[in-house]
């Protein structure tokens, strides 16, 4: 984190309990779709940037060039 932001960041262990309770919680049940803001602690409405058709596009994009570079994609 501080390398790459300049921020010293968390203990990854609670980003992995995030991670756990959005797959297991039952406060996290009726929530597909929903923004969970880690740093508050609840859901709550995204970024307006991350909501621009450009910038959502781009994530995308950025997400399937990943994907393509995987080696193991194939085999799952």
């Amino acid at each position: 984190m501080r390398d790459g932001y300049g921020i010293a960041g968390n203990d990854i262990a609670i980003g992995a309990q995030i991670l756990r309770d959005a797959a297991l919680a039952p406060a996290f049940a009726e929530k597909s779709g929903a923004y969970f803001d880690n740093d508050s602690g609840r859901f709550a409405d995204p970024h307006p940037f991350i909501m621009q058709e450009p910038t959502n596009q781009a994530q995308v994009d950025a997400s399937d060039a990943l994907i393509a570079e995987d080696p193991l994609a194939d085999q799952a």
